[in-house]
């Protein structure tokens, strides 16, 4: 197996991780306050897709040096991915005129290196066409391995601690000031992180592999299946993430609703498996319904500062838009634009807005969405009939991925989804999915 596939696999592996190095420029804070989304931050899984596509062009390269017809081989490269590296260079091209005319300009590039790297590595997926077997087998360890550190942070309602510190794991116990807690029965209870920056977040990825894991009849036997959906529902259940919990009920209907067309499921050699699954989940689903009602009352008292929060950050950006609508305030820069329009108070009045779509148009403008979303629509109408060969769990993964997108930032700002996303796209973009 040639090295940069050996990394990308090492990279879907360590996605749930957030090893890397920060570093606190004045930039990177707002009004004396380190701010995490501002910081300009290495990690490893940055180095694993760096690496991976410097191995991938080097090896591309070599083949290409050994190629006798090496003239046409470019050119077919060319001629096939001419709208995809033409969109690309457009986006690329207006982000980095956006960068410099941004408030804080440095905070731009840093931001767009990024989405040039995932990019990338959506690229790479499109190009190499990794095994979607090997790509579901490395992600189902990833999300067992979340799952149970996750479940070993709630029982004992605090970090695990040990070598997981060096995965990203955070240190902190129920009563830290600023943990996530949910307040249950009475009790406080500390919200799992795993090695995510934010409960909200692991219950973001859950949901979004979900289908990508739990769907396929190729990659994942029934007799793991089961344990499997079972072992995700509960984790996503303890982190009391209900923006989660809403996409996955849309998730879990779509699938039911797909499966019920396919009608393969119902074959009968497969009845007794159905019936024990739907009778196990339908036990959970009673198990745990007092506590989804007692979490979803509290937005009528604990949580309405949490909610308020939310709509003035939404509000902030509405504003922002009004004032710059054409090009936006710069890639990174809403945080920096955010004190003029919501007050701050502490550290947790500065985030950005729970809307990446208001989010992403404060920031680059409706011109800048115009020029991403355009030239995307083009190579979809373009690869249209590739895409509807595709597995529907996969466009599934990435639409909730989309729809999480409504209720929070995370999809838009954190790394780890980032790089989940760029995966999926890349995927749904693939010309043919291979299962060596």
């Amino acid at each position: 197996m040639k090295v940069h596939r050996l990394l990308y696999y090492a990279l879907v592996l360590l996605l749930p991780t957030q090893i890397g190095y920060h570093f606190w420029p004045s930039f990177s804070l707002i009004q004396g306050i380190r701010i995490d989304y501002l910081a300009p931050t290495i990690y490893l899984t940055d180095i694993l897709t760096i690496g991976m596509g410097i191995s991938w062009i080097l090896s591309t390269v070599s083949s290409i040096k050994h190629q006798v017809s090496r003239t046409r081989k470019v050119q077919n490269f060319t001629s096939n991915h001419r709208g995809l590296l033409g969109a690309w260079t457009l986006i690329v091209g207006y982000l980095t005129i956006s960068s410099i005319f941004a408030s804080v300009p440095t905070l731009a590039f840093i931001r767009l290196l990024k989405l040039i790297e995932v990019s990338m590595l959506t690229y790479y997926i499109i190009r190499t066409k990794p095994s979607l077997r090997f790509t579901i087998y490395c992600l189902l360890f990833a999300v067992s391995y979340t799952c149970a550190i996750a479940w070993v942070q709630f029982m004992k309602q605090g970090s695990v601690g040990g070598i997981l510190w060096w995965l990203g794991e955070r240190t902190f116990t129920k009563t830290t000031p600023g943990i996530a807690t949910a307040y249950i029965k009475g009790d406080l209870i500390l919200r799992p992180y795993a090695t995510f920056p934010h409960p909200n977040v692991l219950a973001g990825f859950l949901v979004v592999t979900f289908p990508l894991l739990v769907f396929n009849s190729i990659q994942i036997t029934r007799l793991v299946r089961i344990p499997l959906i079972v072992f995700i529902l509960l984790t996503t259940f303890i982190t009391f993430s209900r923006s989660s919990w809403i996409t996955l009920i849309v998730v879990i209907g779509v699938l039911i609703v797909y499966r019920y067309i396919d009608k393969s499921i119902y074959k009968t050699k497969y009845n007794l498996l159905v019936v024990l699954g739907s009778v196990l989940l339908l036990v959970s689903i009673i198990a745990v319904v007092p506590f989804v009602t007692e979490r979803f009352s509290n937005l009528a008292s604990v949580d309405q500062q949490s909610i308020t929060l939310r709509s003035e950050l939404n509000h902030a950006a509405i504003a922002i838009i009004r004032d710059h609508p054409l090009v936006g305030v710069g890639l990174n820069n809403f945080l920096v634009h955010l004190p003029n329009y919501h007050s701050i108070n502490t550290y947790q009045d500065i985030q950005p807005a729970h809307n990446i779509y208001l989010l992403a148009v404060s920031e680059i403008g409706f011109l800048g969405a115009g020029v991403i979303v355009l030239p995307i629509l083009f190579i979809y109408k373009l690869k249209k009939r590739h895409i509807q060969n595709t597995r529907y769990n996969i466009l599934i993964s990435l639409i909730a991925l989309l729809l999480l997108g409504l209720f929070d930032h995370y999809p838009y700002t954190i790394h780890q989804m980032n790089l989940l996303g760029s995966i999926l796209v890349g995927l749904v973009f693939s010309r043919e999915i291979t299962f060596k």
